[in-house]
């Protein structure tokens, strides 16, 4: 199964089997046909900002190199930018598919609500914007 380690930037703690520890990362794993309900909404919605933002877009191509890699902090711009997006209902989508099997906090733990309200927004954010990178456009 295909996977993205997403490290965080402001580690946090949590409770793991009767002791506390820290996490460092989160395994984001690809959707599989038990998550996939989770999954294809928020490709949708990804997949409809896009070309929301696009639209009426002119692209320099001699400015954009080809070999330029789409990360995770700049599809994240590129939503945050349109006020047609609505990012709260992607926020939302990622939560949803994240809690059914779609990330593990340490590459182990299966993530949850209490888990995910302890990540700061930025590294939310990031890692949202990583999955959709490496799983809904890839």
């Amino acid at each position: 199964m295909k996977e993205f380690i997403y490290n965080l930037e402001a580690p946090f703690e949590y409770a793991y089997k009767g002791d506390t520890r820290t996490a460092e990362f989160v395994t984001l794993l690809a959707p599989t046909m038990k998550n996939n309900n989770f999954a294809a909404s928020l490709t949708q919605s990804v997949r409809k900002s896009i070309l929301a933002v696009t639209r009426n877009m002119v692209v320099d191509k001699d400015a954009v190199p080809d070999d330029s890699p789409l990360t995770g902090e700049a599809i994240m711009t590129l939503l945050f930018s349109n006020p047609d997006v609505d990012i709260n209902v992607i926020f939302e989508q990622a939560k949803a598919l994240f809690k059914n099997g779609g990330a593990l906090v340490d590459g182990e733990e299966k993530m949850t609500t209490p888990l995910i309200e302890k990540m700061e927004v930025g590294d939310f954010q990031n890692m949202v914007g990583e999955y959709i990178v490496n799983f809904t456009i890839a």
